[in-house]
C-alpha cells in the first residue's frame, strides 16, 4: 500500500518540475516523411512577414459532427511538451450525423462560411471555389492587397489536376501545403 506521506512527495516534486495533468493533444498521425515535409515547409516559410501571411487565402472544409466522442486522454508533461509525441491523442477519422461546410479567412477578414449539400468533387469544387472564391480575391484587390495566394489542403480533389489547371488559368497562385499538416494552417484553429 502507498502512504499518503509517499504521494504528498511525489505530488510537490512533480509541482516543482512545473509537471501537471494536462489532455492530451490530438493530431494525425505523422510519418517520417511527413515530419520531413513539414520541416521543410516552416523552413521555407520562416521569414515571412505578418503582411506575407496576410496575402494568403486561407481555406478548408469542415465537417461538424453530432455526437463526436467526448473521452479524453489526460496526460503528464511540463507546458513546452503538449506537442511531443508522448502528449498527443491521435483522432481517428469516423462518420457520423455531419454537415460539411467551407471557409476561407484572409488577415482579419472572414470569407464566406458555406455548407456543402451533396460530396464533394472536381466540378463542384471548381463550382464552388468560382463562386466564393472569387468575390474574397475581388475584395482583397479593393484592400489594394497584390499578389494573393490561395492556401488549400492536399485532399485528392483539389490536387487534381482539373482543379491546378483551373487555378492556373485564372492566375490564382497556389501555396503548397505539406500533407497531414492541419496544424500549419491557420483555418484550422479558427
Amino acid at each position: 500500500m502507498i502512504s499518503n506521506k509517499f504521494v504528498m512527495k511525489v505530488d510537490r516534486i512533480l509541482r516543482e518540475a512545473n509537471v501537471k495533468k494536462w489532455l492530451a493533444k490530438s493530431r494525425p498521425k505523422l510519418k517520417p516523411e511527413h515530419v520531413a515535409k513539414r520541416l521543410k515547409w516552416a523552413i521555407a516559410h520562416k521569414d515571412w512577414t505578418a503582411e506575407d501571411f496576410e496575402k494568403v487565402i486561407w481555406s478548408d472544409e469542415c465537417s461538424v459532427e453530432k455526437s463526436k466522442n467526448p473521452r479524453k486522454q489526460w496526460v503528464f508533461r511540463e507546458p513546452g511538451e503538449k506537442w511531443l509525441a508522448d502528449c498527443i491523442q491521435p483522432k481517428e477519422k469516423d462518420k457520423g450525423i455531419s454537415l460539411m461546410v467551407w471557409g476561407c479567412f484572409w488577415g482579419k477578414r472572414k470569407g464566406p462560411l458555406v455548407p456543402i449539400t451533396q460530396n464533394i468533387n472536381k466540378i463542384r469544387y471548381i463550382r464552388l471555389l468560382r463562386r466564393y472564391l472569387f468575390p474574397v480575391i475581388d475584395q482583397m484587390f479593393s484592400f489594394g492587397m497584390q499578389d494573393i495566394l490561395f492556401q488549400q489542403d492536399n485532399a485528392p480533389d483539389h490536387k487534381a489536376y482539373n482543379i491546378m489547371d483551373w487555378l492556373e488559368r485564372n492566375s490564382i497562385e497556389v501555396v503548397e501545403h505539406p500533407s497531414y499538416s492541419p496544424d500549419l494552417n491557420p483555418i484550422e484553429h479558427a
